[in-house]
């Protein structure tokens, strides 16, 4: 029996979770079913839909190889990847976003996980805009999360890279172990070690979930790979503007509850009053503008919003 599991191949289980994403969701399907059946077969695509009113699952749920589960209520990202989970049975779970697409196979991914047992998560390379991006970072800290929100990145980048030569790592041209997270549309995680860490924290509606979660098996002892012979490509879009009030409030909503799960509360006080300073000042340039630019017009009640929640404390988001 053991040298059965030894010589079998480890399993992957699809999770896609899809909210109203039209004709993306479609390209998505087609991608895992061409690269995940190049040399092992597909064991499953699992797509959580969070009550899309689109019509985006007629395009795929008669595909005798697609597993739709319809949720009662729209749960998130990461609450729709827990739901999802429950349906699966593989040993690496690939959860993803419906705008990205699988562009080249996984053999890499699965000898990963077959050759390190306390890899916890493989990330691939993401293509924008033809170009291989560059999707790794620390993780976020009070302070540069403050320099963040002010646009000043050179600082944070500068700490990633010294963070990242502080370990010794096995690398290739196009594999390494990396500290930190990696941004994640799509990420391979072992199932064992998800199961471990507590799964996705569902309170995260969007933003930080993957952080939180990469966190968190870091905090377990896990190691984590990047692997850019894995390719996933991103579709760029826009969103309106009242969605895209939406995603900035929902952005400080999950920061909020991140930096309350992590920090101290010397540095959590420290969190809110820096980020109140800065939300203060940004109301106060919008307000010049608001009248002439409609974008400014949504970031100005998103950061009003953004300004209540952090006086107030964290509240779960519902649509």
């Amino acid at each position: 029996m053991g040298h059965d599991l030894v010589n079998r191949k480890l399993k992957i289980s699809a999770v896609v979770v899809n909210y109203n994403s039209g004709l993306h969701l479609r390209e998505c399907i087609e991608g895992l079913l061409q690269n995940l059946e190049v040399e092992y077969s597909l064991d499953e695509i699992v797509v959580v839909d969070n009550q899309s009113t689109d019509g985006s699952l007629a395009l795929i749920e008669s595909h005798p190889k697609v597993r739709v589960v319809r949720s009662h209520t729209n749960s998130g990202y990461g609450g729709g990847c827990n739901i999802g989970y429950e349906h699966t049975s593989g040993d690496i779970l690939l959860f993803m976003n419906p705008d990205v697409t699988l562009i080249s196979p996984v053999e890499c991914v699965r000898a990963a996980f077959e050759l390190d047992a306390n890899c916890a998560v493989v990330a691939p390379g993401i293509i924008e805009q033809g170009s291989l991006c560059n999707s790794l970072r620390s993780l976020p800290t009070v302070l540069s999360d403050a320099l963040s929100e002010l646009g000043i990145n050179q600082w944070a980048d500068h700490r990633y890279h010294r963070y990242q030569s502080n370990i010794a790592m096995n690398t290739t041209k196009d594999r390494n172990y990396f500290l930190g997270y990696a941004q994640g549309s799509a990420i391979f995680v072992r199932r064992e070690a998800f199961v471990r860490a507590g799964k996705f924290d569902a309170n995260f509606f969007l933003y930080y979930e993957e952080v939180d979660l990469y966190k968190r098996l870091a905090d377990l002892g896990h190691r984590f790979i990047y692997d850019t012979r894995c390719k996933i490509r991103h579709a760029s879009g826009g969103s309106s503007g009242s969605l895209e009030w939406r995603k900035t409030a929902i952005r400080y909503n999950s920061k909020l509850r991140y930096f309350s799960k992590h920090a101290s509360k010397l540095w959590l006080i420290v969190h809110k009053i820096l980020i109140l300073i800065i939300l203060f000042l940004k109301v106060f340039l919008h307000s010049f503008s608001v009248c002439f630019r409609r974008d400014h017009v949504s970031k100005f009640r998103a950061y009003v919003y953004a300004i209540q929640l952090y006086v107030r404390g964290y509240t779960p988001w519902q649509l």
